[in-house]
């Protein structure tokens, strides 16, 4: 679902991104999809790197960094991206939160 919804994000956005029959089908097939942090670690520098890329999301100086920043359109842009993303970075923590609760009930039960 995620994946689905990203590409769609960047499709709006203007990107060319391919909406394969593979990709339907895993997200059909996953009824709780949860990713994992590191995924969503890249998917996040991979997203605003694509945006970085693209003159009319970001404007970058040959001067330096201090010249180079996002235009109107790329503000908007990265909101949107990452507006996306954090339902997913919170489910991530809310699992991992809960696995480490399992496992300190399990060790206290099995009295490690």
């Amino acid at each position: 679902m995620l994946l689905l919804r990203i590409k769609m994000v960047l499709i709006r956005l203007g990107f060319r991104v391919s909406l394969g029959l593979g990709d339907l089908r895993r997200v059909k097939k996953s009824k709780e999809f949860r990713m994992e942090k590191q995924a969503i670690k890249q998917l996040m520098y991979g997203g605003i790197k694509e945006l970085m890329n693209d003159r009319r999301y970001y404007y970058n100086s040959g001067m330096g960094k201090n010249y180079s920043h996002f235009t109107d359109a790329g503000k908007v842009a990265v909101y949107e991206f990452v507006t996306e993303i954090a339902s997913y970075i919170t489910d991530a923590e809310n699992a991992d939160l809960d696995k480490r609760a399992k496992e300190m009930v399990l060790n206290e039960l099995k009295g490690n």
